[in-house]
C-alpha cells in the first residue's frame, strides 16, 4: 500500500541518503597531483609515462598530433585538406 508510515519512512531516508552522496560528489575536496621532482623534457618516455599515470590513460606511441590553433585549420584538417 503506497499510503502506510512505513513506505513514508523508507522513502524520506532513501531521499536523505541520495542527498548526502549527492553532497559528497559535488563537494568532495579534489585529489592534489603533485610532482616533487624536477619536470622531465616533453619528447622524453619519462614524461609519457608520468602523463599516462596522472591522466589515468594510455598513450599510443604510434600516433601523429598535431595542435590545431584556429577554426580555419580545424575545419581544413577536417574536410581531409593537408597542413
Amino acid at each position: 500500500m503506497l499510503h502506510s508510515t512505513a513506505f513514508l519512512v523508507i522513502a524520506c531516508v532513501a531521499i536523505a541518503i541520495q542527498s548526502f552522496l549527492l553532497f559528497l560528489f559535488l563537494f568532495e575536496p579534489y585529489l592534489p597531483y603533485k610532482i616533487k621532482k624536477r619536470p622531465v623534457a616533453l619528447q622524453t618516455k619519462q614524461f609519457s609515462d608520468l602523463l599516462e599515470v596522472l591522466a589515468g590513460a594510455h598513450i599510443y606511441h604510434h600516433c601523429n598530433v598535431e595542435v590545431l590553433t584556429n577554426g580555419e585549420v580545424y575545419f581544413e584538417a577536417e574536410r581531409g585538406g593537408v597542413l
